[in-house]
């Protein structure tokens, strides 16, 4: 739609005014010049320009460029081409976004509409719209801010059939509905309201074809129908850009959504709504990373405490063998004072014994010449050894003497 002489922008007068009137809806407006923005390098009219710059002061209006892609059949080159061409424009009347239309919906073509979406945010879009026409590859929703899933008669749209919302791979969120052939006489009220419901994007209805362009009839009263219908209670209005789009190649506004006039996509800030829940993944990363240290900590700790015991335990056992062994354990690094020697006399029945303190086996130096008698002799034993010795009266031979050995004494 042409926005008529340069001075007035009578063409797009209703538009602007809307706007101005309802600042807590948003408008989409596709600019089209030429199909497209007009030759390659070039720069719009004098009309358009000047009608563009009296839509960029308003914070709830966005202006899209159109580039029509043939059903994904237009030359890649041309597509680009186009986009260098609205990147071009001079800051005071560039678009903020870019819109593709007539977008080939396939899984085949979804390369191509990718490669255009990342150059264009690559030139400085920061906001991309895709009209197939249809609900697309889910895919899709991922490289686009909105999606046109149902361009057809007003007549024939079911909300449930026509908008399908699978979570988080086709939200409703980035949807847009067109509906023309719309009635003139009949309110939109109900229709849009449901549309607010379900969370939809944008919503277009106009009373002309696809194929015609201008204003419709019921303009004014369609964008205060969506005004109410999102700041009536208990709608999804947070989440909903108010939207109206007219699908002719020219100019075209919007209505659904009630954000503040600050909002970041208002303003071109961001292309991307923010997250519900922007503290989830830190949170949870950083309560992950902490049980990880928390159990290498732990493993350190369990060996660490594990080689103590272990080496404690075997000092421990070569102190409690050392009584019935020949070792002796090393006194290199504490040396004791030894006592002077010690003579120990064990007297049983006249069997006397002499040893001398020291490690290993004591010598036996004297047996009495007084007979004992032989129950006296027979099973002796050292309590301490429990080892047996035996002997036959009157003889004298040397006896196998387990070690009785005081402990050792020492001295600070």
């Amino acid at each position: 739609m042409d926005p008529g002489p340069a001075d007035s922008c009578s063409g797009w007068s209703q538009v602007i005014s809307s706007i101005s009137a309802n600042p807590q809806t948003r408008f989409f407006s596709i600019v089209n010049p030429s199909d497209g923005p007009g030759k390659n390098g070039s720069q719009p009219t004098d009309a358009y320009r000047q009608c563009i710059q009296r839509l960029r002061p308003h914070s709830n209006a966005i202006t899209l460029g159109y580039i029509n892609t043939d059903n994904g059949n237009k030359n890649m080159t041309l597509v680009t081409f186009e986009i260098d061409t609205y990147a071009g424009w001079n800051s005071a009347y560039r678009p903020t976004g870019i819109f593709f239309d007539a977008v080939l919906s396939e899984e085949s073509s979804f390369k191509s509409y990718k490669q255009y979406a990342t150059y264009a945010r690559d030139k400085g879009f920061n906001f991309i719209g895709l009209d197939p026409g249809e609900e697309p590859q889910p895919d899709y929703f991922g490289i686009a801010d909105l999606v046109n899933v149902y361009e057809s008669n007003y007549a024939k749209f079911q909300i449930d059939k026509d908008v399908v919302s699978d979570g988080l791979s086709t939200p409703t969120s980035n949807q847009s509905v067109w509906l023309t052939n719309a009635p003139v006489n009949e309110s939109y009220t109900e229709t849009i309201s449901q549309m607010v419901k379900k969370g939809i994007m944008a919503v277009y209805i106009s009373n002309l074809s696809d194929n015609e362009s201008g204003i419709p009839t019921n303009w004014a009263s369609f964008v205060e129908d969506v005004g109410k219908a999102n700041a009536a209670p208990g709608n999804m209005a947070p989440t909903i850009k108010n939207t109206t789009i007219e699908p002719s190649h020219s100019f075209t506004p919007s209505s659904s959504s009630t954000r503040a006039p600050n909002d970041p996509q208002a303003t071109g800030e961001s292309s991307k709504q923010p997250s519900d829940h922007p503290l989830i993944g830190p949170i949870v990363g950083g309560i992950l990373g902490g049980l990880v240290i928390v159990s290498i900590l732990s493993c350190i700790s369990f060996f660490i405490r594990k080689s103590r015991r272990k080496r404690n335990y075997s000092v421990t056992r070569e102190e409690m063998a050392h009584p019935f062994t020949n070792s002796r354990p090393s006194l290199e690094n504490n040396r004791p004072v030894i006592r002077e020697k010690q003579r120990v006399t064990n007297v049983l029945g006249g069997l006397q014994t002499r040893a001398t303190p020291r490690w290993g086996i004591p010598s036996v130096s004297t047996v009495s010449q007084s007979a004992p008698s032989t129950s006296a002799l027979e099973g002796l034993s050292d309590v301490r050894t429990g080892l047996t010795m035996h002997s036959s009266l009157g003889e004298s031979f040397p006896t196998r003497v387990a070690p009785i050995e005081p402990p050792p004494t020492y001295y600070p």
